[in-house]
């Protein structure tokens, strides 16, 4: 398959019934602004898990290759966790090569870190690196070099749902 144009794969805004067990495999990206993308933010609830990534070609990409964004529209304080509060865990982008102008950015909740991301022969050339904020993972054979902090960092915060 191919995505030419427009903002690639996109999950969110609103997830309250959540998303799981998806799978993106062989898929070309030309042109595109993201290639994975999860927008959400706090009030729209659900979970993101259980997500693939593999076996990706991407070309131009004009954004971030890879954006979660768990402040979509709003950046208030640290709120308490609820049911609305989003949960993203559980991610594996592998064998990922191209270029981007960015590549990514993992901006997600301090009440609700994005955990267990895998970052695989991830292989992009581009101007921006990863940036991470409270995003925990592992991350071998990528380039640029991965922002996830070591998953054992986490401590016991990974009981959220």
């Amino acid at each position: 398959g191919r995505f030419g144009h427009g903002y690639g794969v996109s999950i969110g805004s609103e997830m309250s019934g959540g998303v799981y067990n998806v799978t993106v495999d062989g898929v070309r990206f030309e042109d595109t602004l993201y290639v994975a993308r999860v927008k959400t933010c706090r009030g729209r609830g659900g979970e993101v898990s259980n997500i693939t990534f593999r076996n990706l070609d991407v070309s131009r990409v004009q954004s971030k290759a890879i954006f979660f964004d768990m402040y979509y529209k709003q950046s208030p304080p640290v709120q308490p966790v609820r049911q609305t509060t989003p949960h993203v865990h559980d991610w594996t982008l592998s064998n990922i090569t191209g270029t981007a102008a960015a590549a990514g950015a993992f901006a997600c909740l301090p009440e609700s870190p994005c955990h267990d991301i895998v970052l695989e022969n991830v292989q992009l050339r581009a101007v921006g690196g990863f940036r991470c904020l409270h995003a925990y993972g592992t991350a071998v054979d990528v380039s640029p070099e991965s922002c996830l902090a070591d998953q054992e960092t986490m401590g016991g915060r990974r009981q959220w749902a």
